[in-house]
């Protein structure tokens, strides 16, 4: 399986001081914990944020997304259950 990435922008466009501002919801697949730059439009990340989605819980699951690496060419985040939503806000270029 692999992560989904819905983008909440709808396609616009959101320049800040010529950086790239990008809101993604992105679904879980139960064992992804990477995301590529591509993956949200952009080819760098200077910043990421997660935002709270939709937690699908059982015991043992993990309650929340925690971004392990906010920069880069790629992010790295803790892997939640398949079905879970993390939103992610992301500025970068």
């Amino acid at each position: 399986m692999a992560l989904t990435f819905t983008d909440r922008m709808d396609g616009r466009k959101m320049d800040i001081s010529g950086k790239q501002f990008r809101v993604y919801e992105v679904t879980h697949d139960g064992s992804a914990a990477t995301a590529n730059a591509t993956d949200f439009g952009l080819r760098y990340i200077d910043f990421a944020i997660a935002g709270p989605g939709t937690q699908v819980l059982s015991a043992g699951s993990t309650a929340y997304c925690d971004l392990t690496t906010n920069y880069g060419a790629a992010i790295a985040f803790t892997a939640l259950s398949a079905g879970a939503t993390t939103n992610f806000m992301l500025i970068g270029w």
